[in-house]
């Protein structure tokens, strides 16, 4: 009898202790900020780059690539490379928009990369303009710089190339 009582006590002791537990977590859970479902890619955006004159070049094409990277970025260096190997593949050109806000980085990125492909500067305050809040981000760009695509995924953009037979002619 007395076994059981305590085996009893022991069960109601767990289920007691494991409610509290529980309790605490969920009221810990509630603490935190509510998650915001972040899109990483967009579809005719309403955005334009015609203003910027750094990318002249778009005018002259179909389609063009348009990659925002921090030369301190490691994803952005791995990015860039691929980028510069779908480019060749789909012959569909891309320039490159980098922060400039560790000079040296940039040097670095424009001596390793700037003879393969065109690197502009860009500042915080049109990567704010354009919504850019992170890095590295990808455009599609038509003739006229009305951004056709936004996203985080470069495959998104090669997709969408080879879907539609975008490419230079």
């Amino acid at each position: 009898m007395l076994l059981l009582l305590l085996a009893s006590f022991l069960i109601l002791f767990a289920i007691l202790f494991t409610y509290r537990k529980f309790k605490y977590l969920s009221f810990e859970l509630s603490r935190l900020p509510k998650r915001t479902e972040k899109t990483i890619t967009k579809f005719n955006t309403n955005k334009s780059l015609a203003d910027i004159e750094a990318i002249s070049k778009i005018q002259k094409n179909e389609v063009t690539i348009v990659m925002f990277a921090s030369p301190t970025c490691a994803p952005c260096y791995t990015e860039f490379i691929d980028l510069l190997e779908l480019s060749r593949e789909l012959n569909t050109p891309f320039i490159c928009l980098a922060e400039t806000s560790d000079q040296d980085a940039y040097q670095n990125f424009i001596s390793k990369f700037g003879e393969e492909a065109e690197i502009y500067p860009t500042s915080e305050e049109l990567l704010e303009k354009l919504g850019v809040d992170g890095l590295p981000t990808f455009f599609l760009v038509d003739s006229k710089g009305n951004v056709l695509i936004e996203t985080v995924l470069l495959t998104v953009i090669r997709d969408q190339l080879i879907r539609k037979g975008c490419s230079k002619s």
